[in-house]
């Protein structure tokens, strides 16, 4: 079955959301009684079902569309922070490569849009389901972080900050990746999870977890 390009963007943005509260789950930031079992592209997933932390999420990747179609669409990033010092723990990287953001699209982007993807929708589930079964692997290649977490989600345009026009959410201006691996903050290691190939765009996912995680508080 093949899909428009609109249709595409659509089922990324559904996907993110989905890898979002998945990450959530495996990193034990909420209890897991606010999780319910669901399945996404025959694979068990779980979602908060939390309504604060449900709209949340919902809220911020409604606010990525307008981005994914311009092309302007960077990092996209959970934060997992220190309960004590805010101190970033692990960084979870959704990063675009997208066709999109070429400046001599000499192509309409409705055009573009309204054409077919060269990938059938079965090949693309496909890298989905792997990518959110490689997300639930690192579980075993983390060190368990303190209890009482927080997170905290982000974005990294190409050029500027987001438009506020006809979005969903407020921007808050911080560092960007870069500069936050350039200053204070020493890594452990990178734990490279799916690259995936999506017609106009090009996926690579990753964590990066930090060099030290302070005291271990066992659940």
């Amino acid at each position: 079955m093949m899909i428009s390009r609109q249709d595409l963007i659509n089922l990324l943005l559904d996907f993110i959301e989905v890898w979002i509260h998945q990450i959530l789950y495996e990193r034990e930031l909420y209890p897991t009684a606010i999780f319910s079992l669901k399945k996404k592209y025959d694979v068990p997933v779980h979602m908060a079902t939390h309504e604060g932390v449900a709209n949340y999420i919902s809220k911020f990747v409604e606010s990525l569309q307008t981005l994914l179609i311009s092309g302007n669409c960077k990092f996209i990033s959970l934060k997992i922070m220190s309960p004590m010092n805010n101190r970033i723990l692990e960084r979870f990287v959704f990063e675009i490569e997208s066709a999109l953001n070429e400046s001599n699209l000499d192509i309409p982007l409705d055009t573009i849009l309204d054409s077919e993807v060269t990938c059938s929708l079965a090949d693309i589930q496909q890298q989905l389901r792997a990518c959110l079964l490689r997300t639930a692997g690192t579980r075993s290649s983390l060190v368990n972080n303190p209890s009482d977490c927080t997170f905290t989600l982000g974005v990294e345009t190409y050029s500027g900050p987001p438009s506020s026009t006809h979005q969903q959410i407020d921007w808050i201006p911080t560092q960007s990746d870069q500069q936050e691996s350039q200053q204070h903050q020493r890594w452990n290691h990178i734990i490279p999870i799916k690259t995936i190939p999506m017609d106009l765009f090009k996926i690579n996912v990753f964590v990066i977890e930090a060099m030290k995680k302070g005291k271990h508080v066992s659940r």
